[in-house]
């Protein structure tokens, strides 16, 4: 019978070690495991802020409705027709609603508004503001007192409303007497308060 010699021992502990090695990286791939998240972070918006003529105008005796056909749109004007609707007499007044509607996918914050009346202007960025001028009166309602009214995206609306006077001082009749109020209004970039965690395990 053939004895081993020092080099088959050798070629045994050579066969041996690969084969324990073997087995430790198969034993060491069987736990372990590579999880990877992949992703593609999106931005995308619209900004459309717009008057809604429809629900705009001029309110009716009890304030409650809006008088139909008293509101027509151009561009980002709204013009609001007192025809039929006119000031009668120093002190007779009309309130008038406006309503704005927000379709786009940001939030959008009124920041203030401007209204000219006879030629001055006045800016008011909380509360409520009144203007003044020899012939008439435009008192501005329900602005939040923070100033920065917020209209949600997709469709979230808000409702202005506003009183013209005859100025009760001014006994004299006069003519068309013309006012204009600007909205401004600007993307709201409130941040959420977001915090990444890790929950207990």
């Amino acid at each position: 019978m053939k004895t081993k010699t020092k080099k088959d021992k050798r070629n045994y502990k050579l066969i041996a070690l690969v084969v324990i090695l073997l087995l430790l990286a198969v034993g060491y791939a069987s736990f372990s495991q590579v999880l990877t998240v992949t992703g593609t972070a999106k931005a995308s918006a619209t900004w459309n802020v717009h008057f809604l003529p429809a629900s705009s105008g001029i309110l009716n005796s009890a304030g409650t409705a809006v008088i139909t056909d008293t509101a027509s749109l151009s561009n980002n004007t709204l013009t609001i027709d007192f025809t039929g609707n006119e000031l009668a007499f120093p002190g007779d007044q009309r309130k008038v609603r406006v309503v704005v509607e927000n379709t786009g996918t940001l939030d959008a914050k009124l920041t203030g508004f401007t209204f000219t009346l006879g030629g001055q202007t006045g800016t008011v960025t909380s509360g409520t503001g009144t203007i003044t001028t020899q012939k008439a009166i435009i008192t501005y309602l329900d602005l939040d007192t923070t100033g920065d009214e917020v209209i949600a995206k997709t469709n979230g609306q808000c409702i202005y409303d506003f009183v013209v006077q005859w100025n009760p001082s001014y006994n004299e009749s006069f003519s068309d007497q013309t006012f204009n109020i600007e909205f401004t209004y600007e993307q709201d970039t409130t941040v959420p308060g977001l915090t990444p965690s890790h929950n207990n395990h």
